[in-house]
């Protein structure tokens, strides 16, 4: 008896192949079928047959969930943007909106942010995300806004400066970081005094 029981790349163009053989193989193979015995409780199915069916229907109900709970995701970011648009402040004849998303939001800040300046139509967007010990930032911009001589990547270097931050990015949209986690309303002043 004779039973594979791991194999992985060890280099380029070679691989190991583990194995045993005798009683130790005989060991694996009924350690494999004790798992098989779980998983058909798990999924409540009476024989071998139906467990990659019933897998097989639970992927797909997975993805369909998935997919359902991102739409609604998506519905309800659009509804907090919209209803953020009431904070909305006039600097120097710019509309300026500042955000600061709880952490959990922190992988959607971008969109975000996209959203937000696309809503505003005319002007400009900073939102910002702490997560632990960092902070992230983004600035977007509306086109009119960059015609008159703003760019986002300038003002991220403006925040950078003020919290030794890195980032950077296109005239339109930028990002950037820092570990200064309690230089947060400077970094938004900084912002609003290179207006």
């Amino acid at each position: 008896l004779f039973k594979i029981v791991s194999e992985e790349s060890v280099g380029s163009g070679v691989r190991r192949i583990e194995a045993c053989t005798g009683k130790q193989a005989y060991l694996e193979l009924k350690a494999e079928e004790e798992k098989i015995q779980k998983i058909m409780a798990l999924l409540k199915v009476k024989n071998r047959q139906e467990v990659v069916q019933k897998v097989m229907v639970l992927s797909q109900d997975l993805a369909q969930a998935l997919k359902e709970n991102e739409k609604l995701s998506s519905q309800l970011t659009s509804l907090q943007a919209k209803d953020k648009m009431k904070d909305v402040q006039d600097i120097h004849g710019i509309s300026c909106l500042f955000v600061h998303l709880a952490s959990e939001n922190a992988k959607k800040a971008k969109t975000m942010t996209l959203e937000y300046r696309d809503l505003l139509k005319s002007g400009l967007v900073v939102v910002t995300c702490q997560e632990e010990d960092k902070i992230s930032y983004y600035v977007a911009l509306t086109k009119d806004v960059i015609e008159r001589g703003y760019q986002a990547g300038n003002l991220i270097k403006v925040m950078n400066q003020v919290c030794d931050g890195r980032g950077g990015g296109k005239p339109d949209f930028a990002q950037g970081g820092t570990k200064q986690t309690s230089r947060l309303n400077d970094i938004i002043e900084a912002i609003k005094h290179a207006l």
